[in-house]
Formats: structure tokens, sequence, C-alpha cells
């Protein structure tokens, strides 16, 4: 079949040789070009420029999307249901809606053994000082 090499297997992912691709030659010559834009970078682009609003009277410069933002949290409060599920959904991947503080975790031992170490480290730190050797007082 093949004139310069009769070893070579061809089948899948081993075309011909005739079929494969030429060094420098590109798979996909018509592909995406240098230095377009991805959906992300085009979208933070513009959700970043600035736009004026007018809330509760007042004029104020803000990005869109601080701008849409605003408009979800007025829609959710005029009882539109999608919206008020999106907001919540917002807010439980943006941070979580759990408002309470982190547990202590120290038992009542570490407080004790923490406390001894900061006495001990005081005494320490006293009887370095210049002012301890003065003398009595």
């Amino acid at each position: 079949m093949s004139d310069d090499n009769d070893d070579y297997a061809i089948g899948k992912g081993k075309p011909p040789k005739a079929h494969q691709f030429k060094p420098g030659q590109s798979g996909n010559p018509n592909g995406r070009p240098k230095g377009s834009k991805n959906v992300h970078d085009v979208l933070s682009k513009i959700l970043g420029e600035k736009i004026t609003i007018t809330d509760a009277g007042k004029k104020m410069v803000v990005d869109k999307f601080e701008g849409a933002m605003r408009v979800l949290v007025n829609k959710a409060f005029e009882g539109n249901p999608q919206s008020l599920k999106l907001l919540l959904d917002l807010k439980e991947h943006a941070g979580g809606t759990d408002q309470s503080p982190p547990e202590n975790p120290f038992s009542d031992e570490d407080h004790e053994v923490l406390e001894k170490e900061l006495d001990w480290l005081v005494e320490v730190r006293l009887a370095d000082s210049p002012e301890a050797s003065d003398g009595p007082e």
C-alpha cells in the first residue's frame, strides 16, 4: 500500500501519511483569531461601564452591575417571585445566608492552657525588662 513505510499501522488516530498535516500547516486555519475576546472579558467590560441612576431622589453614578443588582432588589421587594428567588440564590452563592458568629473552636481546657502561657510570657517579659532590675519598690 505505502511505498515509503510498510510497517506504519493505519487505524483510529493514525491516518495515512498522505492525509496527515504537513509541518507548519494548521488543523484549523480559520480558528479563533489572536486577541479575540471571550464572553467573560466582554461581559466584565460591559458591566463595569458607569451609568447615572436616581435612587431615593438622589442621582448616583454606579457601574452597570450595581445598577442591575439594585433593579433586582427593587423587583424582589415589589413582590416578583422570580426576582426574589434569584436574589436569594445570588446571596447564598456570594457568601451564604448564615449570619451567626462562628463557634468558639477552643475548649475550656484550651483557654486555661492559653491563659497560663500568657501569664508565663508576661512574667518572663517583666523579668527581662530593665525596670525589674532596679531593685525593690
